[in-house]
């Protein structure tokens, strides 16, 4: 199976939209993207607006909720900068009306909310605040197992930090961890209102975010914390250079690493990539045109 088999959503952090599909974001409360400095993945959203009633965040909802019904079960990964020091309660992923599935508590532990049959919390006992350094990338990965149909299968909540388990979460065999009414709909922000704080950012930069209708397996978790997506998809190496812009957002590569022809259109920009793949004591030829809005190799 291909790394980008049933990815449902990819947000790269140039922009707002989803490489994918038709997923986009919405920015709220002044959340933006960026790429200044450390930017890890060419680019990232970042969150700036903190305060009662307001804090930045990001909002998967302007095309529908995400579909995360399925029985192969669901991942969640991206990229994060600097996480909260404060102890308050959060979350990083959340869905409406019924689950959290990654929400960091007051101690910092990593725990999964149900609120199927009133709302349990599930804490892993593993301190993420602690294991994460300061003013360094890390990878984090959620990978949710179950069933979404028939007789209930007993659901789990495995973290992953830089490609290692940290933590694993039994979850109420009762409670569909896939039924979240509107799918995954926030992500980014810390709920600090039971304190009266309002609302705090939960990390300070998140790029590369992507959610697989699907539980990936451990040697894929550590294939994406080791690089960004797309540099997965572009590997260096013979054949015609693939320019790393936010044009060039579709997968380029197959998983037998042969890259594909097609054709990317933004505004009146349009690409597109060809390769035969070179084989020893032959020679290949390639043509390349160049123009004020295209780009053809």
């Amino acid at each position: 199976m291909a790394l980008t088999d049933n990815i449902t959503a990819w947000y790269r952090g140039f922009d707002n939209t989803d490489s994918t599909g038709s997923y986009d974001l919405i920015l709220q409360n002044d959340a933006s993207t960026d790429n200044a400095g450390d930017n890890k993945c060419g680019s990232y959203f970042t969150f700036p607006k903190e305060g009662p009633g307001g804090g930045s965040y990001l909002d998967v909802s302007s095309a529908g909720a995400i579909d995360i019904n399925s029985d192969q079960g669901l991942t969640f990964s991206t990229w994060v900068y600097n996480i909260t020091t404060s102890s308050d309660i959060g979350w990083l992923l959340r869905c409406n009306g019924f689950h959290v599935p990654f929400y960091i508590l007051s101690s910092g532990n990593i725990a999964f909310i149900q609120n199927c049959f009133g709302a349990s919390t599930y804490d892993s006992g593993y301190d993420l605040r602690s294991n994460i350094t300061p003013n360094t990338w890390h990878h984090l990965t959620m990978v949710i197992s179950g069933r979404s149909w028939g007789p209930p299968v007993t659901p789990t909540a495995k973290y992953y930090l830089d490609g290692t388990l940290v933590a694993t979460i039994t979850l109420h065999a009762g409670c569909n961890p896939f039924s979240a009414t509107g799918g995954p709909a926030g992500i980014g922000e810390i709920n600090n209102e039971s304190t009266g704080g309002g609302y705090l950012k939960a990390f300070e930069r998140l790029t590369d975010i992507i959610f697989w209708n699907r539980a990936l397996d451990i040697v894929e978790i550590q294939e994406i914390s080791q690089k960004c997506l797309y540099d997965i998809l572009n590997p260096p190496g013979p054949g015609p250079i693939i320019n790393s812009d936010p044009w060039a957002s579709d997968p380029l590569v197959a998983s037998d690493r042969v890259f594909q022809n097609i054709t990317k259109a933004s505004g009146q920009r349009s690409r597109r990539v060809g390769q035969i793949p070179l084989t020893l004591g032959t020679k290949t030829n390639i043509a390349r045109r160049r123009g004020s809005d295209s780009d053809f190799e």
